[in-house]
């Protein structure tokens, strides 16, 4: 045997002792020994002894205050914690004197620890047996006796034959919450990014939702003179109008009901000349706030009156952004009991100048229409690009905290898995690669979960206040939801790995202890 294979393990001068001043107490007092390759070595002597301080030292899990050990020639307190981790997973199997077994993998899993970084490792099945295990490999660590548990934190030591860890960290009940926390933050998130688009939605589409350029309310169909007020616009377009309620116990809601020409030219309604006395036409709005569909009957009241008026809805008019109803101006007239001939303006593409500007109460232009948007998103823009940067920090901080809490639950396996031979980059990968399809799972379902309720919340909101505008996301929309709780997620994982590299590797004894 040569000099180098009968001192494969160099012990020279070792020294270790803890406490400081008084209370110091010298455990290791300048030990010398060695241990040649292939020789089976017994540690005996009393609790207290330094047994399982020096083993420690060996295992690279301590540090000597002065001496040092040597294995095949390389000093451990001159090599790199990366160099330590491969001495560790190619020379060293451990068994721990209280298991030490990871609760939640069942008994191969856990022999599967040493296995999976060894080049040259024993065959799990076939050690199972040897063991007596095989029988009990699916068992977790709380369905076996102490002696079986002790077996299998000796296989998992051997089976490296002594020169990843499959770590699933099953934290079942942490990412719910990280689930649930995620949706918080994504319906926070709808909002922000839900009502800026809302807001250019309509803004865009406003030209759609008008029946026409210019829609002239006159004072009255007659002048001062007595004579009907006319125009030489050739696209011009009478119509009538008037306003009903629709009670109910929050509020009552002015409805605005149109009396215009069935074949009009602006409010293009099918089969308008063959409505009866009591169908009408309903505004997309109105259908979409009430739940109101073609066939149901609605009841609405006169505001001075006490008059109840009940129509049959034939279809929905998309138009209009109005909450309105929309019939014939003939059925108008006969409904109102109004004169014939009366009608309230004229629907117009182009400005009418032929109408003197004491005789028209307002004209309502896509401007008018576009001005409450304007105002929203000139008053609440910048806030929601403010809010949108707060969430993104808001996700992050509680995906921290969520994640501290998962990391904090694994610290003695996660301390265990760095003596069995792992770095802190294997370690933080296995950790994080399970967290983070955790988090982007949750982010896509909480994307759609969020906008939905966001949707639902903006409806009950609206419930209560005139009029109405559906909550809109766009396609962009969704994806800055979904990139802004990454964002988050990716800042949390740097201060993860951190988390997980502080974490020491004494921490396990010291759980066992």
């Amino acid at each position: 045997m040569s000099e180098e294979e009968r001192k494969f393990l160099e012990i020279v001068d070792l020294k270790k002792g803890f406490g400081s001043g008084e209370t110091r107490q010298e455990v290791l007092r300048g030990m010398n020994f060695s241990v040649a390759k292939g020789e089976f070595c017994v540690l005996l002597g009393p609790s207290g002894s330094g047994k399982s301080t020096l083993l420690n030292i060996i295992g690279g899990i301590d540090s000597a205050d002065s001496g040092y050990i040597s294995i095949n020639g390389d000093k451990l307190k001159d090599m790199s914690e990366k160099k330590l981790t491969q001495y560790r997973r190619k020379h060293l199997g451990y068994v721990f004197q209280m298991y030490n077994l990871i609760a939640n993998l069942n008994v191969k899993e856990n022999i599967e620890v040493g296995a999976y970084l060894s080049d040259n490792a024993l065959d799990i099945d076939e050690l199972l047996h040897t063991l007596g295990l095989y029988e009990h490999r699916y068992k977790l660590p709380n369905q076996l006796s102490g002696g079986q548990q002790q077996r299998v934190s000796i296989g998992r030591a051997i089976v490296k034959n002594p020169d990843i860890l499959r770590i699933m960290f099953q934290n079942v009940a942490n990412y719910l919450i990280l689930f649930v926390g995620i949706f918080f933050i994504m319906v926070m998130l709808a909002m922000a990014v839900g009502m800026p688009d809302t807001l250019d939605y309509y803004k865009k589409n406003t030209d759609s939702m008008m029946f026409a350029k210019y829609q002239y309310v006159l004072k009255s169909y007659v002048d001062a003179d007595g004579n009907v007020l006319e125009t030489d616009n050739s696209d011009a377009e009478k119509f009538d109008m008037t306003s009903l309620l629709r009670r109910s116990d929050e509020f009552d809601e002015e409805v605005s009901v149109y009396g215009v020409e069935t074949d009009s030219a602006y409010v293009k309604l099918k089969d308008m000349d063959s409505l009866k006395d009591n169908e009408v036409y309903i505004s997309d709005s109105f259908a979409d706030k009430y739940g109101i569909k073609p066939g149901d009957t609605i009841k609405l009241d006169a505001q001075y009156e006490k008059k109840t008026y009940k129509f049959k809805v034939k279809g929905t008019y998309d138009k209009s952004q109005s909450i309105a109803v929309f019939m014939p101006i003939e059925h108008f007239a006969d409904t109102f009991d109004f004169a014939d001939g009366r009608f309230s303006g004229f629907l117009s593409d182009t400005k009418i100048k032929d109408i003197d500007e004491s005789n028209i109460a307002t004209t309502i232009t896509i401007r008018d229409i576009t001005k409450m948007a304007d105002q929203l998103d000139h008053s609440m823009g910048s806030y929601m690009q403010y809010f949108q940067v707060l969430c993104i920090l808001l996700s992050a901080v509680m995906i921290y905290l969520l994640t501290k809490l998962i990391i904090e639950k694994n610290e003695t396996a996660i301390s265990m898995t760095k003596i069995l031979g792992y770095d802190n980059r294997e370690i933080a990968s296995l950790y994080l690669v399970s967290t983070s399809i955790v988090v982007v799972i949750s982010d896509i379902i909480s994307v759609v979960l969020g906008a939905k309720v966001m949707d639902i919340v903006w409806r009950i909101m609206l419930q209560t206040f005139s009029g109405w505008f559906s909550f809109h996301m766009t396609p962009v929309g969704y994806v800055k939801m979904f990139a802004f709780v990454l964002i988050g997620y990716l800042i949390v994982t740097v201060f993860d790995f951190s988390r997980i590299k502080r974490i020491p590797m004494d921490m396990a004894l010291k759980n066992v202890e």
